[in-house]
C-alpha cells in the first residue's frame, strides 16, 4: 500500500484557494457550483483533528464554515457510523488534510464525507468505498494506491459504480502502474509542476511532475472511450493517466494539519493533491449522468483541458515514449491534460450510450464461444439493439432480454487467425449509439503432441533451490491417495506429465500413466482422466502455485509430513510452491519455445521452433518464486527486450525482477520487471525466431501452454 502525499513544513507559502482557482479557471464555478454535491474522501485510520483543522483552514481563507455541527462535514467509519472511529494515524491524517483542504479551496459549497476504514487492507478500504456510494456521494476520492498485481481482480468491484465519479491518484514515485487507477471505470489522476508565468494568457504553466506515476496496464482492458492512444504503436490495454493537476510538493497547496506536527501550516503535494483538485472540478461540473462512467467525460470534451506537452517521469523501457513523457495530445504522465474550467468533467453532451470493451478474447479455433458484452444508456427506461462488424461466420450478437447487455455466441471457424470486431449498441428511441472494438483470436491447440515426464517438486532447499520433496503416486492405481515424499527418482515420482488442455487459459492435467491427479471431496487422489473434468484441471499460478479448476484452491503439502490437501492460494507458503516441467507450446500451430542448450553454454537465445526436433531442448520448468528455467539456467531478457537464458544458479536466478515470470489467465506470460509479455514477434511459425517482450495484448504469439 502506497501513501502518496508529501509535506513541507513552512509558513503559509503554498498555493491559496484563489491561486488554485485561477490556475484551473474555476473562480466563477467555485462561487455557485457544488451546492448540492457531496464529495467523499475514502481513507484509512482516523484523523482526530480533521474537523478542527478543516475549520481553521476555511476560517483563515474566509471560506464558508463546514463542520459536523452544521451538517456540512460528516466523519464516519467504513460501516457508515459516526462511532467508533478507527485508531488514529498521523501519516494518513496528513493526506486527509490535503484532500479536505484542496476540495474546500475549489468547491467551498460542497458537503464533505470523510469515510475512515479500520485499516489499510483492500477489504476495509473497499468496504469504505462502497459505503461512500451508499451514503449518496456522487464524487468519491480514493486517497491511496498500490502496485498493479494479479490478485487485484478480487477487489475490482469496490470501484465499479456507474453514475459516480470514482477517482484515484497515480503513484508519487515515478513511472509505475497502480491500482485502482488502472481500472477502466476509475479516473486516474497524474501530477504536474504548476508555476506562475507572464508568458501565457493563462498566467500559469505546467510540466509533467517527475514523481507522478503512469503506465500501460498488463492486466486491465482499455475502456472504449480511451482511444487517444489507440494506434499500432500504442498501449493496447488501459493507459494511466486520464487527466492531471498540480502535485509537485515544491509547488504544492497550503494545508492545515495539526495532528502530531510541529507546525500546522505546510505546503502539501503528491498525487493526492492532484486527485483532490480534479475531484472538486467534477463536483463543480454537476451531477454525473446515470449509467455512465464519468471517467469517459474528459475524452468527449478535450477542449476543456490544458494540454501539458513537456516533462517526464523517468524511462519506460520497451514501452512507447509517450507512456512516460508528456507530449502534445494524450500522454501517460498527464493524460489529456489539466482542468480548464469544468466543461471536460460535465455529463452535458456526453455520449448517452456506452459499450464496455470486453478486451481481447482468446478461444480455441473450432470451439463454441460465449462473449459477454456490457452496455449502458443514461436515458431512463432505454432499450437498445445490437449489431456487429468483423465477426467470423458462425458467430452472432444478440441482445440479452430485459437488459442493456448482449452476448456473442456460436462456433468459431477451424482456421487459426485473429478477427477485429466492432460491437455497436443503438438506442431504439433516440438512435444514439455507442461502440466497442476488440480482437477475437482463434488459437491453435495448446495440447502437446509429445508430453515429457518429470518430477513435480516442492520443499525447495537453498543454496541451489533443489526440490527435497516430490509428488508421489504410490501404487499408481485409481483411488490411490497422492502424497509428497523425499525425492528419489522413483517411477512413482519421475513419470508425471503436465499436459496442457487445448484451449487457452484452460490449465492442464497432471497425468501419470493413464491416471490423473484429481480432487475428490477433501482428498487428492488418482482417477481415470476425463477430458474437461474441472476437478482434474490445474493452473500454474504466479510464484509456483497449482490451483485446481473445480475448487479454485491450491495444492498444499503443508509441513511435508502428511497427505496433500487444498487451501486458499498463498504461494508465500512453502507447501504451496511447486515446480512443473513441460514443453511451452504456442497458440501458433506446431510451434514451441526451444533453445540449443544441448550443446551451447548459456547465454543462449530463446526461440520459437517447430515442436519436437531432437536437436533442440524444449524441457522448460516453472517454479517459485516465478522463474522459468532450463536446467540451472534462467530465462531472462536483455537488449531491446530479446529473451535468452543466462548461466545463473537457481539461487542467483531469484535475484532480479527480470527473471520473474507470471502466468496470466488467458495464457500470456508476464515479466515482473517491466509488465510486458513473452511474445513471438509477428506470430511466426518460422524457426530461429527469437522471443521478445511486447505489450500484453492476447495475440496468438503471446498465448502459451503454461497457464
Amino acid at each position: 500500500m502506497l501513501r502518496i502525499g508529501a509535506r513541507k513544513t513552512t509558513g503559509i507559502t503554498g498555493y491559496t484557494p484563489s491561486q488554485l482557482r485561477s490556475a484551473y479557471n474555476l473562480a466563477s464555478a467555485s462561487v455557485s457550483g457544488g451546492r448540492r454535491a457531496t464529495v467523499a474522501i475514502v481513507t484509512a485510520f482516523s484523523d482526530p483533528k480533521a474537523a478542527g483543522d478543516l475549520a481553521a483552514y476555511r476560517a483563515h481563507f474566509t471560506l464558508p464554515a463546514c463542520g459536523t455541527g452544521n451538517g456540512c462535514l460528516r466523519i464516519v467509519n467504513e460501516h457508515g457510523s459516526a462511532s467508533p472511529l478507527p485508531a488514529p494515524n498521523a501519516s494518513w491524517a496528513q493526506s486527509d488534510a490535503t484532500e479536505l483542504d484542496a476540495v474546500s479551496a475549489l468547491c467551498p459549497n460542497c458537503h464533505l464525507l470523510l469515510v475512515e476504514a479500520a485499516s489499510n487492507s483492500f477489504t476495509d478500504l473497499g468496504t469504505a468505498e462502497n459505503m461512500a456510494v451508499t451514503m449518496l456521494a456522487r464524487y468519491v476520492l480514493t486517497t491511496w494506491n498500490a502496485q498493479e498485481s494479479l490478485s487485484q481482480d478480487a477487489f475490482d468491484h469496490y470501484f465499479n459504480h456507474p453514475g459516480v465519479a470514482i477517482l484515484a491518484p497515480a503513484t508519487a514515485t515515478g513511472y509505475e502502474r497502480s491500482f485502482p487507477g488502472d481500472l477502466p471505470y476509475v479516473t486516474s489522476v497524474g501530477g504536474t509542476t504548476l508555476l506562475p508565468t507572464k508568458f501565457s494568457t493563462r498566467h500559469w504553466a505546467e510540466i509533467a511532475w517527475a514523481g507522478t506515476g503512469s503506465g500501460c496496464s498488463a492486466l486491465e482492458i482499455k475502456p472504449s472511450w480511451q482511444r487517444a492512444d489507440a494506434n499500432a504503436a500504442g498501449c493496447a490495454h488501459r493507459t494511466q493517466n486520464d487527466v492531471a493537476a498540480d502535485a509537485d510538493p515544491t509547488t504544492g497547496a497550503a494545508v492545515y494539519d495539526s495532528y502530531q506536527t510541529t507546525s500546522p501550516w505546510a505546503d502539501s503535494g503528491g498525487t493526492v493533491l492532484a486527485a483532490a483538485i480534479v475531484t472538486a472540478t467534477y463536483a463543480l461540473a454537476g451531477t454525473p449522468a446515470r449509467h455512465t462512467y464519468p471517467a469517459s467525460y474528459p475524452y468527449q470534451h478535450r477542449g476543456g483541458l490544458n494540454d501539458v506537452i513537456y516533462g517526464s517521469n523517468g524511462p519506460c523501457t520497451l514501452n512507447p515514449a509517450y507512456i512516460c513523457n508528456a507530449q502534445q495530445g494524450f500522454d501517460g504522465p498527464t493524460g489529456l491534460g489539466t482542468p480548464d474550467g469544468t466543461a471536460a468533467f460535465s455529463a452535458t453532451g456526453a455520449d448517452p450510450v456506452t459499450v464496455m470493451d470486453p478486451g481481447t478474447q482468446d478461444a480455441l479455433a473450432g470451439s463454441t464461444t460465449d462473449i459477454k458484452i456490457t452496455g449502458m444508456d443514461s436515458r431512463s427506461g432505454a432499450a437498445v439493439t445490437y449489431s456487429a462488424k468483423g465477426l467470423p461466420a458462425g458467430l452472432k450478437v444478440t441482445a440479452v432480454p430485459n437488459s442493456l447487455n448482449a452476448e456473442i455466441t456460436g462456433t468459431l471457424p477451424a482456421r487459426v487467425r485473429s478477427y477485429s470486431v466492432t460491437v455497436t449498441a443503438t438506442d431504439t428511441s433516440t438512435n444514439k449509439s455507442g461502440s466497442a472494438r476488440f480482437s477475437l483470436v482463434a488459437t491453435g491447440s495448446l495440447m502437446p503432441s509429445a508430453p515429457v515426464t518429470h518430477e513435480i517438486g516442492t520443499d525447495f532447499s537453498p543454496p541451489d533451490n533443489a526440490a527435497m520433496q516430490c509428488l508421489d503416486a504410490g501404487a499408481e492405481t485409481a483411488g490411490t491417495m497422492v502424497t509428497d515424499q523425499l525425492c528419489s527418482e522413483s517411477l512413482q515420482q519421475a513419470n508425471w506429465s503436465y499436459v496442457a488442455n487445448p484451449a487457452p487459459g484452460a490449465g492442464g492435467i497432471l497425468r501419470i500413466g493413464n491416471l490423473c491427479l484429481t480432487v475428490s471431496g477433501a482428498t487428492v487422489d488418482l482417477a481415470a482422466c476425463v477430458q474437461g473434468n474441472a476437478a482434474q484441471a490445474w493452473f500454474a499460478e504466479a510464484g509456483g502455485g497449482l490451483e485446481n479448476g473445480s475448487t479454485r484452491t491450491c495444492l498444499d503439502a503443508g509441513t511435508f509430513t502428511g497427505p496433500l490437501s487444498l487451501h486458499a492460494c498463498d504461494t508465500s507458503k512453502a507447501g504451496q510452491q511447486w515446480s512443473l516441467a513441460s514443453p511451452l507450446q504456442s497458440a501458433v500451430p506446431g510451434t514451441c519455445i526451444a533453445t540449443n542448450d544441448h550443446f551451447i553454454q548459456p547465454p543462449t537465445d530463446v526461440d520459437v521452433e517447430p515442436c519436437g526436433q531432437s536437436s533442440l531442448d524444449y524441457e522448460f520448468s516453472y517454479g517459485p518464486p516465478g522463474n522459468l528455467r532450463l536446467g540451472a539456467s534462467c530465462v531472462t531478457w536483455g537488449f531491446l527486450g530479446y529473451v535468452s537464458t543466462e548461466a545463473n544458479s537457481y539461487s542467483s536466478c531469484q535475484g532480479g525482477a527480470a527473471d520473474l515470470w507470471f502466468p496470466l489467465p488467458n495464457g500470456e506470460i508476464l515479466n515482473s520487471g517491466n509488465g510486458l509479455c513473452l511474445d513471438d514477434p509477428g506470430n511466426s511459425d518460422l524457426p530461429n525466431n527469437q522471443l521478445q517482450l511486447q505489450a500484453c495484448d492476447g495475440s496468438l504469439g503471446e498465448i502459451w501452454s503454461i497457464g
